[in-house]
């Protein structure tokens, strides 16, 4: 690889600028606005949006929010009607924050950043929410109405819960190098999606009439593509295929020859290419690919921390 790229002829500091201007790929742009000194009142409320008690404080509210889901969410049922009232009393307290960062950053500043763009639209999904939940509650309100509600508001729960891996560093890196490694694994990812697909066909014409058994049955099967298809990605995450291909490998006079029985050498092949395949040579390069950028990343942050680079952090800003 060094000699295909030419690195292998650069000195020691070439090869860290080159390094550094690899790392700097990844790294984002800073876009939080800088303290506003016009308004005593908008520093105050700058000060406490990054306060680590306002984090710790927003970061308890999403688990309260996330916790109502604990329970179904069933019209006519008092406990229902008690989390509801507790997620709405959530989103209250995030509309408000929401009031309060959109006044220390300005509008414009507030904007700036895609994260406080997704809490503003869910500020908005909230407001709907309550809305509907009055509609519904009210004596002139109707089913539809509540059930509008309950669905709108198990789908803002959700995403408020998916809002909570921007909310530290830590969090903030890992869905950074999720994302880098989705977007540079696209073709191995599509290749996998290629080759799942075709193991499922060819598993629903060979095995779609294969007798029930211990692991095989209403809802592990190959009697459809979309069983077959779910079938295979259930083997990738290792969940029992060795039951369910000794399940497949009935033979009489356990079955009916000819009509619900499999072959025994044709399935034990199937299984296992599938498995050896997934597991070996399409995840491997993937997870390679993650561990590499995770290691660019952290290195990066250290890089940043380290004193001998005093300006990067200043460029960070600066971009």
């Amino acid at each position: 690889f060094n000699k295909n790229s030419g690195t292998a002829l650069l000195t020691v500091d070439q090869r860290r600028f080159y390094d550094l201007r690899s790392r700097l790929i990844i790294m984002q742009p800073n876009r939080f606005p800088p303290r506003p000194t016009a308004s005593p009142f908008r520093c105050f409320l700058f000060d406490l949006i990054l306060s680590q008690n306002w984090k710790s404080f927003n970061i308890l509210l999403l688990l309260i929010n996330s916790g109502t889901l604990a329970i179904r969410w069933t019209q006519g049922d008092p406990d229902t009607i008690i989390v509801m009232g507790i997620s709405i009393a959530c989103n209250c307290i995030f509309l408000v924050q929401t009031a309060i960062k959109m006044t220390a950053l300005s509008p414009s500043g507030f904007f700036q950043s895609h994260r406080n763009a997704f809490e503003f639209a869910l500020g908005v999904m909230g407001l709907s929410y309550i809305v509907l939940f009055a509609a519904g509650m009210s004596s002139s309100g109707n089913r539809q109405a509540w059930e509008h509600a309950r669905q709108v508001g198990i789908a803002n729960v959700m995403l408020r819960f998916i809002s909570l891996t921007g909310k530290g560093e830590t969090m903030k890196m890992l869905m950074l190098t999720v994302v880098q490694t989705i977007v540079k694994s696209s073709y191995i990812i599509l290749c996998l999606l290629v080759f799942v697909l075709t193991y499922a066909l060819i598993g629903n014409v060979l095995f779609s009439n294969v007798k029930y058994g211990e692991a095989l049955g209403r809802h592990a099967n190959f009697e459809t593509p979309a069983n077959a298809l779910v079938m295979m990605i259930r083997i990738i995450t290792g969940e029992d295929w060795n039951r369910l291909m000794r399940d497949v490998m009935v033979h009489a006079p356990d079955c009916i020859a000819d009509e619900d029985c499999g072959s025994a050498p044709a399935i034990v092949f199937y299984f296992c290419s599938f498995y050896v395949m997934v597991v070996f040579i399409f995840l491997n390069p993937f997870l390679c690919c993650w561990r590499t950028f995770r290691c660019s990343i952290h290195r990066m942050r250290m890089l940043c921390s380290a004193k001998r680079i005093s300006g990067c952090s200043r460029l960070n800003g600066t971009w």
